[in-house]
């Protein structure tokens, strides 16, 4: 099922399904905001260093969407692009679903993340039928990791030496909310 063109969240917030239109305000977003961002998601930024590269990312999640129905949201803030959330294709359990985010510099501790997390959470409760939902962090990553328990996720795993960030083996905790 196609999400509606705009979902609103508020006011000033909503999310759309990412489209190859967003490509060029989405790489402008990543590259200044790159420096935050290495912090913890190096890969995304260290593989889209062109606005060619970064097309061919979105056309290949535009086709998850169409393969799968698993959608990668735009958050729209003000009219501006202000990050992503997005759903992973399901994996071994077709009822969890898995999201992952980002959000600019500039949309960080106002509570537009909160804001829109709700929203992703609602849409794949209602709209995908999931019944439960994982959020995975990086341990250290504590303003990811406040985010997703002020809306109710709880840590029920560590996966160990999960990642390799900036040459260090870090841990990822495993979030999870049930319908």
């Amino acid at each position: 099922m196609r999400p509606p063109p705009e979902i609103p969240i508020n006011s000033e917030l909503s999310l759309k399904q990412l489209g190859l239109e967003d490509a060029p305000g989405l790489f402008e977003l990543l590259q200044r905001d790159n420096p935050r961002l290495c912090e913890w998601l190096p890969r995304v930024v260290e593989k889209h260093t062109s606005l060619e590269q970064y097309r061919l990312w979105v056309e290949d999640a535009v086709g998850k969407f169409e393969a799968n129905g698993t959608p990668d949201f735009v958050v729209v803030a003000s009219g501006a692009p202000a990050g992503i959330f997005a759903y992973a294709p399901p994996g071994e359990d077709p009822a969890e679903g898995e999201i992952g985010f980002w959000l600019g510099d500039a949309f960080t501790g106002r509570g537009i993340g909160r804001a829109v997390l709700a929203r992703v959470i609602e849409y794949g409760f209602e709209e995908l039928a999931y019944r439960s939902l994982l959020v995975t962090t990086a341990e250290g990553n504590l303003r990811s990791r406040r985010l997703v328990e002020s809306l109710g996720f709880e840590a029920k795993g560590l996966q160990r030496d999960a990642e390799l960030l900036h040459n260090v083996l870090v841990h990822h905790v495993l979030y999870y909310l049930r319908h």
